[in-house]
């Protein structure tokens, strides 16, 4: 009488689980950290050529760095909206609107750069700012989900550096895009990288965008404005912030 001999395949396939688990991981880590530096970059770039801006447009220094300025500006005043309609939405359907929202706000403002409208050029860029605050608030909750406790500093240090390697890029290849196909280019040369993001970022984040979590509530809101200690690293963390894009 002949035996079967014992099958190993459905333990093999449960033990390439955690591996593909964790490829997946990495790879909706490297996604959303290629849209935040193709972001970084786009809000910085104008400051690489602002002589060419101010001679075709005809501005001052000072309206000139609104190019910038306004980005932060943007922050400034999204920043709460946008959190607090994130704890109720999907943030990976939220990536992936930011995305198209600055393929918009990179071809409205190159369009406004080569017709010489200095108010339209702004608008975009007040647009561009708003993907920015939901891609930088939404990237660093579903990374953190899709990240192991073991690895999740890792991973979230991982995409809050993008920022800063975006603005080297931008600050870096600034004046190679404007010298090559003119400055307005600079506003749409970056959405190729979020895009690029974004086919890696899509697939890898199925099942994490949902929040797990009830929204907190206005009274629970209400105590972490009265909460001193995170007053104090507000405060610090605004602080080296300025200085830091003030040596940029």
């Amino acid at each position: 009488m002949t035996t079967r001999p014992p099958t190993t395949q459905p333990e093999d396939a449960t033990s390439k689980e955690p591996h593909q688990q964790r490829q997946s991981a990495w790879r909706l880590v490297t996604g959303a950290s290629l849209i935040s530096t193709g972001l970084a970059a786009y809000e910085i770039v104008p400051a690489s050529v602002t002589p060419l801006i101010r001679d075709a447009l005809n501005i001052g220094p000072t309206i000139a760095g609104f190019l910038v300025g306004v980005m932060f500006g943007t922050a400034v005043i999204a920043s709460l909206p946008a959190g607090a309609a994130l704890d109720r939405a999907d943030s990976r359907t939220a990536m992936a609107l930011a995305v198209l929202t600055l393929v918009v706000a990179g071809t409205w403002g190159w369009i406004a750069g080569r017709r010489g409208d200095y108010r339209s050029v702004i608008a975009s860029r007040a647009l561009g700012g708003v993907a920015y605050v939901v891609v930088w608030n939404a990237g660093i909750d579903i990374v953190s989900r899709a990240a192991t406790s073991e690895n999740r500093a890792t991973a979230v240090g991982i995409f809050t550096a993008s920022g800063p390697i975006g603005f080297a890029l931008g600050q870096g290849t600034g004046p190679l895009i404007a010298h090559r196909f003119g400055w307005p280019a600079i506003f749409v040369a970056f959405t190729g990288l979020t895009v690029v993001g974004l086919v890696l970022f899509w697939p890898a984040s199925r099942g994490l965008g949902t929040s797990r979590g009830d929204a907190p509530s206005l009274e629970e809101f209400g105590a972490v404005l009265r909460n001193r200690s995170v007053w104090s690293v507000g405060l610090l963390g605004f602080l080296g912030y300025s200085l830091y894009c003030r040596v940029e």
